[in-house]
């Protein structure tokens, strides 16, 4: 019986000198916008897809002039994610080409058992500082997964007879 107790601590010492000391690196979780539209209103058909309403997808905003508090409009977007259920942390904000923060919404959107879900918002009292493109950015956990670019102009005033 004595030799058992040397032979338990050389198996030990031997696998403890042969573990794998870095944790199993895991892969982070991916996320997918599938659409993001822009829309003066949007709804969800009964398939769940984001609809403009008219199917008019707004493209550009004209304006009268700079700076420019911009109507209300809506964004709706559908994320999905193979890797990830239940609920994530999403933030959406109007940035500019220099990433400064016009405008911000975040929240927890629930993709649920199946990985997937849409989010509707609305968006009030924007203002634009200057002509130009600027971008919807998407962050979910903290990360950028989108940009969506958001072109301002200014009209060109009427001639009067």
């Amino acid at each position: 019986m004595p030799r058992i107790l040397p032979t338990i601590v050389v198996i030990f010492a031997f696998s403890y000198a042969f573990a794998d000391d870095d944790p199993k690196e895991s892969k982070p979780d991916m996320f997918k916008v599938e659409q993001h539209l822009f829309a003066h209103a949007a709804h969800f058909d009964g398939k769940g897809q984001c609809q403009a309403v008219g199917k008019v997808a707004l493209k550009s905003w004209w304006v009268r002039g700079f700076p420019a508090e911009i109507p209300h409009f809506e964004t709706c977007t559908t994320i999905s994610s193979k890797t990830r259920k239940g609920e994530i942390d999403i933030d959406l904000a109007v940035v500019s080409k220099d990433g400064d923060r016009l405008l911000r919404v975040g929240g927890v959107l629930d993709l649920g058992i199946d990985g997937r879900a849409s989010q509707a918002i609305d968006w009030d009292h924007l203002v634009v500082p200057a002509a130009g493109t600027y971008f919807m950015q998407i962050k979910i956990e903290g990360n950028e997964v989108a940009r969506f670019a958001m072109q301002f102009k200014k009209r060109k005033a009427k001639k009067r007879k």
